[in-house]
């Protein structure tokens, strides 16, 4: 899933913070400034993610950056925005 992803859009970063809160379970503790092999599994003393895929999540989390300030919109409170919604 994370090979095939690309960020050109608002939609496009949307669709990538929503994986990263929702299915991928980071939730309240994701936050855009952080790298992602910081994340750790949930009671376990290990990484959440590979080496690999911390590169790609991290490629990916850059990008919705630059795409974010190309078009106007604040990372932080797109993510906010979705956090809240969590039930």
């Amino acid at each position: 899933m994370i090979q095939t992803m690309k960020i050109h859009t608002v939609a496009d970063i949307d669709g990538f913070l929503r994986y990263v809160i929702f299915d991928l379970g980071l939730g309240w503790d994701f936050h855009p400034d952080d790298d992602f092999s910081a994340y750790g599994k949930p009671d376990k003393d290990e990484a959440r993610f590979t080496d690999e895929e911390s590169e790609e999540l991290n490629r990916l989390i850059d990008r919705c950056f630059e795409v974010a300030e190309k078009c106007h919109k604040d990372i932080y409170k797109l993510t906010l925005d979705l956090q809240l919604t969590i039930e």
